[in-house]
């Protein structure tokens, strides 16, 4: 008799279905060889031998092989003839046999001894010295690299539904976010202006001066002039944040600040402008390289700035004496202001209010130059705010926003 007549399994069976078949078979003769029938003995034997076999790839093949040679396989018509197979298997190798076992009509007879039997046996199976081969687990524990195709698939799908998380939590997060503000190097009626706006400042301020040949020779920082030129240009760039304060809080007092609502109006109006296309407010932001707050603050301080200089500016005259009469209305305003100045400088003698305008946009009414005409010039509310932000002007609305 062949492993798969003993287990009763077809040779198309998978492992588990020979583990099922062996288990069954098992359990039903297991209780009367515990209670010392020899026939029971042989059978198991007989199972543990067949089962042996077929888990075994190397031995599978080498049986399916010469099963398929021989193509004599017949089933056995009783179970009498599948413990003589298994007997006279187990007797080849020196091992306790029997020539027939119990038929299951005839299991009956050991009933009285089962239940005792299973009284003391604890469940897991021991070998017993003496007696049939007993296994300590009817199926035996997989290999972990059984389970390596169901573990990468598992990985590959958490993989791709983490990435998909973190694209949904993170969308728009190009947006740039403030940086650290830095330390405090100027006040202006206890405003505070912030390196970080210094910086902003001083690194356009550099970047339009190198940008003309005529004067980019001047700021060479190898030479002790270019070192002095740089200098100059660090002061007249805090110079310009300084004024700038000073024309936001003065709008303030003169009722010439926005309201919550018209800054809300502005920064929409400035965004359908500057927008291209069908962009979205984050997607302007990403590409423009600038923070939500900082866009909103430049918006407003350069608005104000043009509302504040068509007030203040004449109404005839040359564009430049236009310009150099609004400095001025800056220089004298600022008079009224407590300005300090914390940071250092190598020449310490400059001249404040020097600087020129301390915004890169145009003035109204130079060049054609609208002033906007949703921010009326007279009867706004007073809008007086200690916490005011330093500005920061960037070149990122168009002029007539």
């Amino acid at each position: 008799m062949n492993p798969y007549e003993i287990l009763q399994v077809p040779p198309s069976a998978t492992l588990d279905e020979i583990e099922d078949a062996y288990d069954a078979l098992f359990d039903e003769y297991e209780a009367p060889a515990q209670a010392g029938d020899a026939e029971a003995v042989g059978l198991l034997n007989a199972l543990n031998e067949a089962r042996d076999t077929l888990v075994d790839p190397v031995r599978r093949a080498q049986l399916d092989a010469s099963l398929v040679e021989k193509k004599t396989a017949t089933p056995p018509s009783s179970a009498s003839q599948r413990v003589a197979a298994g007997t006279v298997d187990t007797a080849a190798r020196g091992k306790r046999t029997s020539s027939a076992p119990p038929a299951r009509n005839q299991q009956a007879r050991h009933a009285p001894n089962r239940a005792q039997t299973r009284s003391t046996v604890t469940g897991a199976r021991t070998r017993r010295a003496g007696s049939f081969a007993v296994r300590e687990a009817a199926r035996p524990r997989r290999n972990w690299v059984s389970y390596l195709p169901y573990i990468i698939l598992i990985a590959v799908l958490g993989f791709g539904i983490a990435v998909g998380v973190s694209y949904l939590q993170n969308k728009g997060s190009c947006v740039p976010s403030d940086l650290p503000t830095g330390a405090t190097v100027a006040t202006v009626d206890g405003t505070p202006i912030y390196q970080r706006d210094w910086d902003v400042r001083e690194s356009t301020d550099k970047r339009n001066v190198l940008s003309d040949p005529l004067f980019a020779s001047f700021f060479d920082s190898s030479t002790i002039t270019g070192t002095r030129a740089l200098d100059a240009l660090k002061f007249d760039s805090l110079d310009k944040l300084i004024n700038m304060e000073v024309i936001q809080q003065q709008a303030k007092k003169e009722g010439l600040y926005p309201t919550e609502d018209q800054q809300k109006t502005l920064v929409d109006q400035a965004y359908a402008s500057d927008r291209k296309g069908t962009e979205s407010f984050n997607d302007m932001l990403c590409r423009l390289q600038v923070s939500e707050a900082t866009y909103k603050r430049t918006i407003i301080e350069n608005i104000v700035y043009t509302v504040v200089a068509n007030q203040h500016m004449p109404a005839t005259g040359t564009s430049e004496t236009k310009t150099d009469a609004f400095i001025n209305w800056i220089c004298s305003t600022r008079k009224n202001y407590n300005v300090q100045i914390m940071a250092t400088f190598l020449v310490s003698n400059n001249p404040s209010c020097t600087s020129g305008l301390p915004s890169d946009i145009r003035l109204p009414g130079l060049d054609e130059t609208p002033v906007p005409n949703d921010l009326p010039t007279a009867a706004l509310p007073v809008q007086i705010s200690p916490t005011t932000k330093a500005p920061a002007p960037v070149a990122t609305a168009s002029p007539s926003n």
